[in-house]
């Protein structure tokens, strides 16, 4: 019996050094694989942004959108601390267009998760990001998200 338990240990050693040898490698992912990550990560962010955006420029009032909003654990969930920005921002600033705002929630996003860098309030950029709507419209999207970023830096 002895023998039987010393040779079933041995054989687990060898199972064991066999799984071991098949070890997985990690590597990072490609650019192209973490901007993809990364865009799924702040697309809740952004896709807020655009429905908070939509409602008010169809004329809802801000408890009105904030009322059709889901009810979240605000004191938890980063997410829910991002809706309620939104909403205080797109309708403290109306004149603030929705790829504007877009372009500043996806930057702000990417600074926060990506780059691990403090939060930026809309309010202390939001006279310039005015001043890039005005200059590149939302015809010119490349220039305007650059504009945007550029602010943010």
């Amino acid at each position: 019996m002895k023998f039987l338990r010393i040779c079933t240990l041995a054989l687990s050693f060898v199972t064991l050094g066999n799984a071991c040898a098949d070890e997985v490698t990690w590597s990072f992912p490609s650019p192209e694989e973490y901007s993809k990550h990364l865009t799924e990560l702040c697309k809740p962010e952004s896709s807020s942004a655009i429905y908070i955006a939509g409602l008010r420029d169809q004329g809802f009032k801000k408890d009105q959108v904030a009322s059709s909003l889901p009810q979240g654990s605000p004191d938890r969930l980063r997410l829910s601390h991002v809706v309620k920005e939104n909403l205080d921002d797109l309708f403290a600033y109306p004149e603030i267009d929705i790829i504007t705002y877009y372009a500043f929630r996806g930057k702000e996003c990417v600074r926060e998760k990506a780059e691990g860098k403090a939060i930026i309030k809309f309010s202390s950029i939001a006279t310039a990001a005015l001043a890039c709507q005005k200059e590149f419209g939302s015809a010119n999207r490349v220039k305007l998200a650059n504009c945007i970023r550029a602010l943010m830096e």
